[in-house]
């Protein structure tokens, strides 16, 4: 029953991604995120080192998937920022993987959930916009 629920989970999340806009790609790489460091966090306060590392992993590739998303060249100061902040929160997750420090991921997740409000605050139209609807106007610019 659980394999089940697991396939059915995957061909949900598949189905999300590849219908998503831009912006539904980045709100769920935060929510999923967000999700991992509290589990992380579980992990942690039961001494479940295998377990707090997967999740630490899992953290980090959500992290690194965002910061691949920046264009830096059309994103300017902005782009850099994130960048610089992404950067942080990672290393943030390693070291409380490393010293199973809940004060330092603690932080890193209030970073992460403050970056998801902001992102959420983003004007419905710009939501809906298609990654094609995206580059036309940055090629008008």
């Amino acid at each position: 029953m659980q394999k089940q629920a697991q396939q059915y989970q995957n061909h949900f999340l598949e189905t999300s991604v590849s219908e998503a806009t831009p912006y539904k790609l980045v709100a769920l790489l935060y929510e999923n995120g967000i999700k991992h460091m509290k589990l992380m966090r579980l992990m942690i306060e039961r001494k479940q080192i295998a377990a707090k590392t997967e999740q630490a992993n899992r953290v980090t590739s959500i992290l690194y998937g965002l910061k691949a998303g920046l264009d830096m060249e059309l994103g300017g100061d902005v782009a850099a920022n994130l960048d610089a902040l992404y950067n942080y929160i990672i290393k943030q997750v390693l070291t409380a993987s490393l010293n199973n420090d809940l004060v330092v991921l603690d932080e890193a997740l209030g970073l992460l959930q403050d970056l998801q409000e902001a992102w959420s605050l983003m004007p419905e139209s710009y939501q809906r916009l298609t990654a094609a609807e995206i580059k036309a106007r940055q090629q008008v610019k």
